[in-house]
């Protein structure tokens, strides 16, 4: 059960292990300094699962995103072990900013080291999505323009990159990068001209 110790300057709270300190998509307008324990912020997924982004323990901050755009919680944060918290108002917030530039940066760097964080994810999921556009292009490309084997339908890479250069909206140039790739994941082999093909083996 959660406690609270409130002084003019700050308030503490004490979080048993298991404890929802926040949810996403509630309201928020404080942030969380840990002085104790340590704390998952999760991500909602499908299916009503969640899904642990970060775990963070003592002299670290979380929630400040909700000081920071004044947006509803973008993630549901749960305390893992006892947990000992800073409570911090945007007064608070701007005065220890004011007064304590080493915490100012800390801050700023971890900002930073986040939004790198996010920034990777998005080139995953865009990795992701590039080679789903790239495998149902080689489909379409290799039914009219593929030569048909026993083993497969063989596709020449230079002129399959040139064709998805021009109506798959990915540069040439990274093309036979992915095939590589979905060379990897088993979806297409190799043969004996090398990189200037691959083939779609039968089902």
């Amino acid at each position: 059960m959660e406690s609270r110790t409130t002084s003019p300057q700050k308030t503490l709270i004490q979080a048993a292990a298991g404890q929802v300190i926040f949810r996403e998509n509630d309201p928020g307008d404080k942030m969380y300094i840990i002085l104790e324990g340590v704390v998952e912020i999760l991500k909602e997924a499908q299916g009503g699962s969640s899904k642990v982004l970060t775990s963070v323990g003592k002299g670290e901050f979380f929630g400040e995103m909700a000081l920071i755009d004044d947006r509803p919680r973008s993630a549901t944060a749960i305390a893992s072990v006892p947990c000992k918290l800073l409570v911090m108002s945007d007064d608070l917030l701007d005065s220890y900013i004011a007064g304590n530039p080493e915490f100012a940066s800390k801050m700023i760097r971890n900002l930073a080291q986040r939004l790198r964080g996010a920034n990777k994810l998005i080139e995953q999921a865009l990795a992701g999505n590039t080679i789903k556009v790239i495998q149902e292009g080689l489909i379409a490309w290799a039914q009219s323009n593929g030569t048909d084997t026993i083993k497969g339908v063989r596709i020449s890479v230079p002129a399959f990159s040139a064709w998805a250069g021009q109506h798959l909206g990915v540069p040439e140039r990274v093309i036979p990068e992915f095939l590589k790739t979905l060379v990897e994941r088993g979806i297409l082999v190799t043969s004996a001209l090398g990189d200037n093909e691959v083939i779609y083996p039968k089902k």
